[in-house]
């Protein structure tokens, strides 16, 4: 799935970036992959948290069944990813920790920076 994931991801940010026009696809396809960094960032937790080397990995969330995990994983992705953080899930190792930080960082810059440049330039290329 992390394959998968990351495969789609990289696929959806070249379609972004390859054409100069900015159209409602093209800002569609930016949202796609700000949403898959999301499933990304789910599943190196899920590979974290299931990890015989680092099995408590995060505090708040108890080791089921993968399935159940990834669900609770995704849902713990992008609290962090849009950096709410509600605090019921946390990263309890240095691993854990690196990992969460990084994705609250590249979900901000991710923001700022592509999609509000994109959305910039689709509104300054509408006026006369």
């Amino acid at each position: 799935m992390l394959g998968f994931f990351s495969l789609t991801a990289w696929l959806a940010i070249q379609q972004v970036l390859s054409t100069d026009t900015i159209y409602r696809n093209r800002i569609t396809g930016a949202i796609c992959f700000y949403l898959l960094l999301g499933m990304i960032w789910a599943m190196i937790y899920l590979m974290l948290m299931l990890m015989r080397a680092e099995p408590d990995s995060f505090v708040g969330i108890a080791t089921t069944d993968w399935q159940e995990s990834y669900l609770r994983m995704v849902y713990f992705s992008y609290i962090t990813l849009t950096t709410l953080g509600y605090g019921d899930i946390s990263a309890a190792l240095p691993v854990s920790r690196f990992f969460v930080y990084l994705e609250a960082i590249i979900g901000q810059f991710y923001l700022a920076t592509l999609v509000a440049s994109l959305i910039g330039m689709r509104f300054s290329g509408s006026r006369p």
